[in-house]
């Protein structure tokens, strides 16, 4: 079988996000491969998460497994213009690796002893999503998952009519789907954060669902992945109404990603102050000093006594990560958090 360098290389990257450091057994370090019909089939897993890679290829592979990581070293272009082949051939338990002028042999496990798949039997189609579209809502969610293993019911992104939302207990951000699901999907982070990694280009992708699992299938990737029976909060009763939140500032998201950036880089911890009254004053403080600095609004409707109110710069860069145009900033009270609606029905709290 024979497949070109920068093909597999590309591919196994993105399977080694999959396949666990340190395995709970030695077969999950390992990659399924087969080659059929001018297509190599490769598959990685956790248990939990398996993805899928269909490449083209010349010639036949049978089923085997083989080290993820020394068949990514040898399979890695020596250079970003090295479109050169590498071959893999199969005899018993060792397989021949031939690229670039040198040989490797790397030791096979059979491939019936790595993990199979979940079962297709029920699944069903739940949606046919542009890719880019499910890519731009993953994008503005994922920051606000948790990844607290002790907080399952917040540990991942949950997907609920035409709304996908994540939150960590701190914050919570909330982004349209390209139309609207039947029934609700609660899919955990690292999941989540691997169907966003493999939802490239403008094609589309499927989305289709078992009791337990939810399988996706965008380009040249399917990702199975286990879903969680959790709780996740209400998103509608949990994130206040601007109604209940008096002051509103209307602020470029640009000025808003700027003005982090150098709060980020005085304190190097993003904490940072900001006072509302004619204008908005943005202030930090080290051992060494203090800075303040104006940011520009395109509205302010505050009265009466200043506001002042402490944020954390990460958050306020996340919330408007993705986003050209106005950004609409709802406040309440010193204490009350923060609201920000951005354009395409996306808002972070």
């Amino acid at each position: 079988m024979k497949i070109t360098k920068t093909d597999l290389s590309s591919a196994l990257r993105d399977l080694a996000r999959v396949a666990p450091n340190k395995p709970s057994i030695p077969i999950l370090s390992h990659v399924v491969l087969q080659a059929a019909g001018g297509t190599l089939t490769l598959r990685s897993t956790d248990l939990d998460i398996h993805l899928t890679a269909e490449l083209p290829c010349e010639g036949d592979l049978a089923p085997t497994c083989l080290p993820l990581k020394p068949l990514a070293a040898l399979a890695k272009p020596e250079s970003k213009k090295d479109n050169g082949a590498i071959s893999i051939d199969l005899d018993g338990e060792v397989a021949t690796i031939l690229a670039g002028g040198m040989t490797s042999k790397l030791a096979a496990l059979p491939a019936e002893d790595f993990p199979t798949l979940p079962s297709a039997d029920d699944l069903s189609l739940v949606a046919l999503w542009p890719a880019a579209g499910l890519r731009a809502a993953l994008a503005y969610v994922l920051p606000a998952a948790s990844n607290d293993a002790t907080r399952p019911h917040i540990c991942g992104v949950n997907l609920e009519g035409a709304r996908i939302a994540a939150t960590d207990g701190h914050r919570m951000h909330r982004a349209e789907l390209p139309s609207a699901i039947a029934d609700k999907m609660f899919l955990p982070t690292a999941a989540a954060t691997i169907l966003l990694r493999t939802l490239n280009g403008d094609g589309q992708v499927a989305l289709a669902r078992t009791e337990t699992h939810l399988r996706a299938r965008c380009g040249a990737f399917t990702l199975d992945a286990r879903l969680e029976d959790v709780e996740f909060p209400d998103v509608d009763q949990v994130v206040p109404s601007p109604r209940s939140m008096p002051i509103r500032l209307t602020v470029e998201a640009d000025a808003v990603r700027k003005a982090m950036a150098r709060i980020d880089k005085l304190t190097g911890h993003g904490a940072f102050k900001m006072t509302v009254n004619g204008a908005v004053m943005l202030s930090t403080g080290t051992e060494d000093g203090s800075t303040e600095f104006e940011l520009p609004v395109v509205a302010n409707n505050h009265e009466g006594e200043d506001l002042v109110i402490g944020f954390c710069a990460k958050y306020l860069t996340d919330a408007v990560n993705g986003s050209s145009g106005a950004a609409e900033l709802h406040l309440g009270r010193s204490l009350d958090p923060l609201r920000v609606d951005v354009p395409d029905g996306r808002l972070a709290w």
